[in-house]
Formats: C-alpha cells, sequence, structure tokens
C-alpha cells in the first residue's frame, strides 16, 4: 500500500516549511535560531529530524533531540 508521502532527511531547504508546520501545530512559533540551537548546536552534534514530504509540502516532522 502506497503511503502518499514521502520520507525525507531533514535539509536546509525544508526550514521554512518546518517552521510553518511547527506554529500551525503548536500554536506558536518556533525562529530560526531556537531551531539551530535545538538542532544544528545541540550537544550530541547529531541532527535527528526526518520529514513527511508530500507534493513538495512537508506534512509531519519527527525528531530527536
Amino acid at each position: 500500500m502506497a503511503l502518499g508521502f514521502d520520507v525525507v532527511a531533514y535539509e536546509p531547504k525544508w526550514l521554512v516549511q518546518v517552521l510553518d508546520l511547527w506554529a500551525l501545530v503548536q500554536g506558536r512559533a518556533m525562529s530560526r535560531e531556537r531551531f539551530a540551537w535545538q538542532f544544528d548546536r545541540n550537544p550530541t552534534g547529531i541532527m535527528n529530524i526526518h520529514l513527511a514530504v508530500s507534493g513538495g509540502r512537508v506534512i509531519g516532522v519527527v525528531s530527536h533531540s
């Protein structure tokens, strides 16, 4: 059965869509600075974010930090 979306690793080209989705789902915005602190510069040095993408749009995000 086809899922209707692809699972892809996060790349910076998706940042705006990830932040837009975060604001929609969480009801508050996450700044680019907060995203960079939490994911780009986390103490482990590992960015573990995967996206569900359908039709060129981010429709889901899963991450571990």
